[in-house]
């Protein structure tokens, strides 16, 4: 009888001991939790109730500290976007001016059409030209444009025209292994060509750099073949490749490994991609960093290719 009662008593108080302990514990993590600290808490041994309300707690520091990273990415670029309406403007007008001038000085000198040189910087400035216009629509991208169609081979080729001269000036090689078909593909163009100078400039960046360091020669190799239903584009450079902590972040924004760099173009050419119902990935493949995005093709005759091929 007696004997019975104190077993009961001591069980009785050690489990008590035992959930206060515990809820000592996860009223603790509460308070942290609401002074914005959102690590986890260790689990309790035993299977019981404040082990399922740790696990509550503990998933709801999770979902915290994910949604305060994503608002924190937006104050970043709400930041970006307010510094940008006022530099695009400006920026914008110097570059019409100066595109200005070099079409005046074409118009004016008699051999100005044979030189490449002059139909580059003409096309670069109408290219920065239009990229200041899209500056203020980051985080506002179009969803899947459904009506319009672009010729993806044609895009890249004249892509690839455009980092020519930067690829001369650095020794780097460019080879555009050239489809002898294109098919179309959904989206637009303009943001299409975006995606692809994004990729085809860190390439030619990564290439230089390397090569510069004492690496081996220099080299781009672009290629665009059809798969299934979807055309894919590999943009493969011999640069040394994104570090550990960098590679694993590469398309969100603000990461970057350039001193100079914003960390903006691969997550809005994800963004991009993404949005036609495609993809884009990376891997290191045999010393070399491989960039590949996967476009979904437009059904044949259902809408014209906005983008003449070349």
């Amino acid at each position: 009888g007696a004997a019975t009662v104190l077993a009961v008593v001591l069980v009785s108080h050690l489990i008590a001991s035992r959930l206060s302990r515990n809820l000592a514990l996860l009223g603790g993590a509460v308070q942290r939790l609401a002074g914005g600290e959102f690590s986890a808490i260790a689990l309790p041994r035993w299977d019981d109730e404040t082990r399922d309300l740790t696990q509550a707690i503990n998933k709801t520091a999770d979902r915290l500290r994910e949604y305060q990273q994503e608002l924190r990415q937006t104050e970043q670029l709400r930041t970006i976007s307010m510094l940008g309406a006022g530099l695009a403007h400006e920026l914008r007008n110097a570059a019409t001016g100066c595109r200005m001038a070099v079409d005046l000085h074409a118009e004016s000198c008699p051999t100005a059409s044979q030189d490449e040189s002059i139909e580059v910087a003409r096309r670069q400035l109408q290219l920065m030209e239009s990229r200041l216009q899209q500056l203020l629509q980051l985080g506002n991208r179009p969803g899947p444009s459904g009506e319009m169609q672009a010729d993806l081979r044609g895009i890249v080729s004249e892509s690839i025209e455009l980092i020519l001269p930067a690829a001369r000036h650095a020794g780097v090689r460019v080879d555009w292994r050239r489809p002898t078909d294109a098919h179309p593909v959904l989206g637009d163009p303009m943001l299409l060509s975006e995606v692809i100078m994004n990729l085809l400039l860190n390439a030619l960046d990564a290439a230089a750099k390397r090569q510069a360091g004492g690496g081996p020669p220099g080299d781009v190799r672009v290629e665009l073949a059809r798969l299934g239903a979807d055309e894919v584009l590999t943009v493969s450079d011999s640069g040394s490749g994104p570090e550990g902590a960098i590679g694993a972040n590469l398309f969100q924004p603000f990461v970057t490994s350039k001193p100079e760099g914003v960390g903006l173009g691969l997550a809005v050419a994800k963004q991009i991609v993404t949005s036609l119902g495609g993809d884009i990935d990376w891997r290191r493949v045999k010393d070399r960093t491989e960039f590949r995005i996967r476009i979904p093709t437009a059904d044949k005759g259902e809408a014209s290719v906005k983008h003449p091929g070349r």
